[in-house]
């Protein structure tokens, strides 16, 4: 079974429905590759730079993203938290919209949601949620 990419709830009101989030279809994302702080070579597992031929310690590690092949941008602190994504552990429903009212391009990625097992009314009110016309 895939990997859940968020768990969380949905909340209606009072009502609390605990899911998980599938993706259902491939996205771009932004991949950190961990370097070492001497050369900024990109470390391979179990932590070897290839550039100073050693083992290296986990307080020798920066993040960097690759912006030409073996060319990396350094990102530290703050900077890691600002690109990081936003979440919470609960996904409001402020409002319903019928599917040919948003526009292609605000439908960047498409989720698809499975209830929590073993909660039966949870899994009720759901699949009430995704019925309504």
């Amino acid at each position: 079974m895939p990997s859940s990419v968020w768990k969380g709830s949905i909340v209606l009101s009072l009502v609390s429905i605990p899911i998980k989030l599938f993706a259902a279809a491939r996205s771009e994302r932004t991949f950190l590759h961990q370097l070492h702080t001497v050369c900024h070579s990109r470390l391979r597992q179990p932590l070897f730079c290839p550039t100073c031929e050693r083992f290296v310690k986990r307080d020798e590690i920066v993040k960097g993203y690759e912006v030409e092949e073996g060319q990396y941008v350094l990102v530290q602190g703050e900077e890691i938290r600002k690109i990081a994504a936003k979440s919470s552990r609960i996904l409001e429903i402020l409002a319903f919209s019928k599917l040919n009212q948003i526009s292609r391009s605000s439908r960047v990625s498409t989720k698809r949601v499975s209830v929590c097992s073993g909660r039966e009314p949870s899994r009720l009110a759901c699949t009430s949620l995704f019925l309504i016309p």
